[in-house]
């Protein structure tokens, strides 16, 4: 199973989209399942539900700090992970015109779709265009 189905299947399972992602990619950082999940749990429903910045790209966001920021305490290092952080979520609100939850549910439900579309946009944007640099 690839990354994006281990997304999918824990979305399906009950997860909220940011445990889906931060989970389905935890392992490349030696960071168990489970923890990931308990990490990541608040930030569903767009933070504790408070319809704020979408799960899914929460999730993410976990993973690229996990991939570039590695010298803890340089402020050049966290520029450059906020323009990282930038740049994908603009990827993101290119796609689905929103970072937020609570727009994203509205479009959701004028569309007569699941969230895991979102889920498996995020993880798609990791994968093609941030995780695969080095």
């Amino acid at each position: 199973m690839n990354r994006i189905d281990k997304a999918l299947d824990l979305a399906s399972n009950n997860y909220n989209c940011a445990q889906s992602v931060f989970a389905a990619y935890s392992d490349l950082f030696d960071i168990p399942e489970s923890v990931a999940q308990q990490i990541s749990a608040g930030f569903g429903a767009g933070v504790g539900k408070t319809e704020n910045i979408c799960g899914a790209v929460s999730g993410a966001i976990m993973i690229l700090g996990l991939k570039n920021y590695k010298q803890f305490g340089s402020l050049d290092e966290k520029e450059k992970l906020y323009e990282i952080t930038h740049k994908y979520v603009e990827r993101f609100k290119e796609i689905h015109t929103s970072d937020n939850c609570e727009v994203l549910v509205d479009l959701k439900e004028k569309g007569n779709f699941e969230c895991s579309r979102y889920i498996q946009s995020a993880c798609e944007i990791l994968e093609e265009e941030f995780l695969s640099e080095d």
